[in-house]
């Protein structure tokens, strides 16, 4: 893709009324101070704004405020692109219904009429469909249950992403939210494997309701480049700039190791013990996690899961799985690069470095990561980026580093 990529932006409103204002590519960009999509895997929907200047007060004359009011929503471009195996692909759209949610008007001088700045506040229209529910699930698995409720919302088989789970077991949804109910299916979701479980929808529209084991084995969507050339401010495929984050030790001290508790059918009391060591997902039999195993030989934290009967063991079991969510999330890089359609909270992106010489290679950085959280900004200028949160469970370390093998 070159900087002459022309993108446009077209908001359309859903229910076809008549004089309604439009959001059309013809005035794209210089009507709009800034355009956000954004989502992630810790919020069940995707938000939009959209920031109108509106100078003679057209906009907020024509169209007050309109709660509920549906639009179609696309940012992006038809034009072809050259990805790095010479093969020719779309940039693509982001695209998807928003309902009014909230509305900001700014002024920006004292007129006869209102001038300023209109500011839309959206969220996915999937929030329509999301009621309070009462009903029971009977010896059913999570997975199962999850398929049963994505009817409430009538989405494309293609748009969603689960993983299948483990255990049958009641369930019941007494006067909740759908997406209440789904949260609280995610927490207690299990996997053999240990796996904690996500669920959300993203700025495509796509449904999750996956473990984070899961995710992380899904193709990626291209490979970034940690480069340094003439080239790296237009190439599609290089990072523009980035931030290396690690949660560490506030995320990690509770789990550590701690002992959990459950009350058993009969009376007895079970105890249980829980090590980070044993609960963060590898990529690679090379993974380590960086955490001398001294410093987690002291148990730090306990936890009272509840009244296990015989059939609940799977259950509690993911409710334990759960309990180390953030950790497995605790390495993290906050990056920015061109516009990719693709690019949304749930999928996977493969990262290298340009370097050649393999004993200064950052292994630390190289690999698949999850792309946690996405937000794409569009200006005046008219050329959207994104930045992203993308995160791993652990990461390869280069084994002259002097605790290589300390680290769990």
């Amino acid at each position: 893709m070159s900087e002459l990529t022309s993108y446009e932006f077209v908001g359309t409103p859903v229910d076809n009324v008549n004089n309604v204002i439009q959001f059309p590519a013809s005035i794209f960009p210089r009507s709009y101070e800034n355009i956000l999509f954004q989502d992630s895997v810790f919020t069940f929907y995707p938000y939009c704004e959209i920031a109108l200047k509106d100078e003679i007060g057209a906009v907020i004359d024509k169209m007050f405020f309109v709660e509920g009011f549906e639009w179609n929503f696309r940012l992006g471009s038809d034009e072809q692109k050259i990805i790095r195996n010479k093969n020719s692909e779309s940039v693509g759209y982001l695209n998807h219904n928003y309902v009014w949610s909230e509305s900001l008007f700014s002024g920006k001088r004292i007129t006869s009429h209102f001038s300023g700045t209109q500011n839309f506040a959206l969220i996915s229209s999937m929030i329509m469909k999301d009621n309070y529910n009462s009903r029971m699930f009977r010896n059913m698995k999570i997975s199962s249950i999850v398929t049963e409720i994505l009817r409430d919302y009538n989405i494309a088989n293609s748009k969603i992403f689960t993983s299948s789970t483990i255990g049958t077991n009641e369930y019941p949804q007494y006067n909740m939210l759908n997406r209440d109910f789904l949260n609280n299916l995610a927490d207690v979701s299990y996997q053999i494997n240990k796996s904690p479980f996500f669920t959300f929808f993203n700025c495509k529209g796509e449904f999750y309701f996956m473990s984070l084991n899961d995710m992380f084995r899904q193709t990626p969507i291209g490979t970034y480049y940690l480069s340094e050339n003439e080239k790296s401010t237009i190439d599609d495929w290089s990072i523009q700039n980035y931030n290396v984050m690690d949660s560490g030790l506030p995320i990690n001290k509770k789990n550590y190791k701690y002992i959990s508790y459950t009350l058993d059918s009969d009376g007895t009391i079970s105890s249980n013990t829980h090590q980070l060591k044993n609960y963060y997902l590898k990529q690679s039999g090379k993974d380590k996690f960086t955490i001398r195993l001294r410093t987690t030989s002291n148990k730090n934290n306990c936890v009272n899961i509840g009244i296990r009967g015989q059939n609940k063991i799977e259950l509690y079991s993911g409710k334990a799985n759960n309990l180390f969510l953030d950790s497995n999330l605790s390495k993290k890089m906050e990056i920015v690069i061109r516009f990719n359609s693709q690019a949304v909270s749930g999928k996977t992106i493969n990262i290298q470095t340009d370097r050649s010489d393999s004993q200064t290679k950052m292994s630390e950085f190289s690999g698949n990561w999850l792309i946690v959280d996405q937000q794409c900004l569009c200006g005046e200028e008219g050329v959207p980026s994104q930045k992203l949160i993308i995160a791993k469970s652990s990461i390869q370390i280069n084994q002259q580093n002097p605790f290589y093998n300390e680290f769990i």
